[in-house]
């Protein structure tokens, strides 16, 4: 085999496990208090609080006009058709208490989605451990429209409770977990997706990428001897 078809087949082979990207899958909660739980599509997701700062409130299936009146289907849909999905689970998960939380979906990820519900927080705003790219943004069940922009801050720094205004929307995260920190306010709640779950390959691709690049090694170790061998009797 020659290097050029042996590099092709090592590539090959690292790459069978990558899958072509998916539609958002939004979870489905079951529970919410101390810890709000859900599940969809084999992914576990929970919130939790790193400050006892109070509990999560579950609003239960039902609940869709959050997604689809007002406006914010706009606001969502200017990303792609996903209201209607939220709308279909009309779960969101929210809570009235500032705070520091963390958001973890197991088995691993590759994108974490957020869509956000009525963000009016006081000064300085909410503010995450890891870069967000805004998605989509615009008016919501509640009125408002605040702008987002990419970063790790939402309304900084003076906070969108200073102009009265109400952030809606989808932002994305890379990876599986983060956290966050928030100043409280009377309502806002958000709902949380994942595009699919990282690829891990399996037992016996490895040992074919491990035989690929021992191959490889053999063949270069080959061509050294055979050019020392011609230098020497050349």
């Amino acid at each position: 085999m020659n290097k050029k078809a042996l590099f092709g087949t090592v590539a090959g082979l690292a790459m069978v496990a990558a899958t072509p990207a998916s539609a958002i899958t939004w979870i489905d909660w079951s529970a919410a208090g101390a810890t709000a739980t859900g599940t969809a599509g084999g992914v576990t997701a929970t919130v939790t609080n790193s400050d006892p700062v109070g509990t999560y409130s579950h609003v239960a299936n039902g609940q869709s006009y959050y997604w689809t009146g007002s406006g914010l289907a706009g606001a969502i849909d200017a990303y792609g058709a996903e209201s209607a999905a939220l709308a279909a689970i009309g779960d969101i998960i929210t809570f009235s208490n500032g705070g520091t939380h963390t958001v973890t979906l197991s088995p691993n990820v590759t994108t974490i989605y957020l869509a956000l519900v009525s963000w009016n927080d006081p000064a300085p705003g909410t503010t995450f451990s890891a870069p967000f790219t805004v998605l989509s943004q615009g008016v919501g069940y509640f009125g408002g429209g605040g702008t987002l922009s990419n970063g790790t801050t939402i309304c900084a720094p003076a906070g969108c409770a200073s102009s009265g205004e109400e952030v809606n929307g989808i932002i994305s995260f890379a990876g599986s977990s983060f956290t966050f920190t928030d100043t409280g306010e009377a309502f806002h709640g958000l709902q949380i997706g994942f595009d699919e779950i990282s690829p891990v390959p399996e037992a016996s691709t490895w040992a074919m990428m491990l035989a690929g690049f021992g191959m490889l090694g053999a063949a270069m170790r080959r061509r050294k001897t055979d050019q020392r061998v011609r230098l020497n009797f050349g």
